[in-house]
């Protein structure tokens, strides 16, 4: 047991005198994902931000935010082929949008653990090239779109972000790999 946490520790680039934070850290995503996958699922969201704060998101989104967020995701405009594998990898690509939507200190650590084997990228997060908007809120997914197939196992699609209190915008790329063990992971991550 200590060696896996010793191991989940160094994925999360974190120091092995930070195991609280880390654990925080997991149980904020979890608690996040949680959320989404029940509205993926045609569940409800229910009245949980109040529970899900503090957790390790350095904002907590509302669950009209939540709602539009899988309103995004599920919007019509993917070819048979995109369908099916986003099928597959919708868990991935909400986690990727509940990190980046409100994740701004370091949603690139915090997406190191769905990269691909062998990716490289320096990844800037979409709310840094708002200067006026607060990290203390959630920035709004509002499309995901431009879905294109890259090969049998890979497919990529364009987020764009808007600021709710600023109304600035902006966009991120994301391309997604099925790994060999069935797994989906991200395989490049860009503003263009």
């Amino acid at each position: 047991m200590k060696v896996l946490k010793l191991c989940l520790l160094a994925v999360l680039g974190l120091g092995v005198a930070e195991p609280i934070q880390a654990q925080n850290m997991l149980e904020r995503i979890n608690s996040g994902l949680e959320r989404v996958n029940r509205v993926l699922a045609g569940g409800s969201v229910g009245n949980n931000a109040a529970a899900a704060r503090g957790g390790m998101l350095d904002a907590q989104p509302s669950d009209a935010q939540l709602m539009r967020m899988v309103q995004a995701m599920n919007a019509p405009g993917k070819s048979e082929e995109v369908e099916a594998l986003y099928q597959e990898a919708k868990e991935l690509i909400s986690g990727i949008l509940l990190i980046t939507s409100c994740n701004f200190s370091s949603p690139g650590r915090q997406l190191a653990r769905y990269k691909a084997p062998g990716v490289h990228w320096n990844f800037i997060n979409a709310n840094l090239l708002m200067t006026h908007h607060s990290s203390s809120l959630c920035l709004d997914v509002q499309r995901v779109d431009a879905w294109k197939l890259e090969a049998r196992n890979a497919f990529s699609f364009r987020v764009q972000y808007v600021s709710e209190q600023s109304g600035e915008s902006t966009e991120r790329f994301f391309t997604l790999t099925r790994q060999p063990d069935g797994v989906w992971m991200i395989s490049g991550a860009s503003s263009y």
